[in-house]
C-alpha cells in the first residue's frame, strides 16, 4: 500500500503576533516546528510527507483569499489543495 501524509496548511486562529511565526502554542512550538517533525517521522517509515506549509505557498498576504472563515479553506484554497494532492497522486499512481 502506499500512505500519503497531509501535512499543517498555514492557518489563521490566533492573534497576529503569533500569526506570522506560524502560532506559537503554549509549548513554544510553531506550526513548523510539527511539519519538520512530521516530516522526520515520514521519512523514517518511507511514507510520503506531503508540506502544506511549504508547497501550497500560502502566507499573511494572501490567506484571507484561500480561508472562508479564517480557518477552513473556501473554494480557492480547496482548490489549490486538490491540485497540490493530485499531483503526488498521479505521481504515485500514473
Amino acid at each position: 500500500s502506499t500512505v500519503l501524509w497531509l501535512g499543517l496548511p498555514f492557518g489563521d486562529w490566533q492573534t497576529a503576533g503569533t500569526f506570522a511565526l506560524g502560532q506559537i502554542n503554549t509549548l513554544g512550538f510553531s506550526r513548523y516546528d510539527y511539519d519538520d517533525a512530521c516530516r522526520e517521522v515520514a521519512r523514517n517509515y518511507g511514507i510520503t510527507y506531503i508540506s502544506q506549509l511549504e508547497e501550497l505557498g500560502w502566507n499573511l498576504t494572501n490567506i484571507t483569499t484561500v480561508l472562508s472563515d479564517r480557518v477552513h479553506p473556501n473554494s480557492t484554497g480547496s482548490q489549490e489543495r486538490a491540485d497540490l494532492f493530485s499531483k503526488y497522486i498521479n505521481n504515485i499512481f500514473i
